[in-house]
């Protein structure tokens, strides 16, 4: 913040889209592994003196030494399980985040609109038919029938009653 004034980061969908949730889960993988190294090593340090015969001030002094080697390790390992813990939640939220920005890019191409993945913008697509679709288009207003695939769906025609079928090998 410059002379009073806020600046602001702006977030588009194309920023989203090069998000990946793999490599947020590569760092909860390398935290917990920190974690787990720390509290390991913490635990070895402060055991290690428990096991010599030693007396003295030298001694008091190598055993405080190393509890507060172990206090800081262990520190450091509950933050890096703190870490963890946030690249897991943030991985499960770009995940989830990416799936619903794939089903809305999926509606809007249904709908025929495009999406500025830069700027947000939604505009319509021009559809384009070729001469036979657009002559099967026209045929079908002069019989008086509307298209299935201008309504909205594709026509799927019923079974074909002129051929036996292949589990009877009779006529219907």
């Amino acid at each position: 913040m410059r002379s009073g004034r806020v600046t602001s980061m702006t977030l588009t969908l194309a920023d989203i889209e090069v998000w990946d949730y793999a490599a947020i889960d590569q760092v909860f993988a390398a935290a917990m592994a920190r974690a787990e190294g720390a509290q390991t090593a913490g635990n070895t340090v402060g055991d290690l003196l428990s096991f010599i015969q030693w007396d003295g001030r030298a001694a008091d002094a190598a055993r405080d030494s190393a509890h507060r080697v172990k206090v800081t390790l262990n520190d450091h390992g509950d933050q890096c399980r703190r870490v963890a813990d946030a690249a897991k939640k943030a991985s499960a939220e770009v995940a989830d985040l990416k799936y619903r920005l794939s089903k809305i890019r999926a509606d809007a191409d249904e709908a025929f609109i495009a999406i500025d993945y830069q700027t947000g913008a939604l505009t319509p697509k021009t559809a384009v038919l070729t001469v036979s679709q657009l002559q099967h288009q026209k045929a079908q207003e002069v019989v008086g029938q509307p298209d299935p695939a201008a309504a909205g769906g594709l026509h799927r025609p019923g079974p074909r009653r002129d051929r036996p079928r292949r589990d009877s090998g009779r006529y219907p």
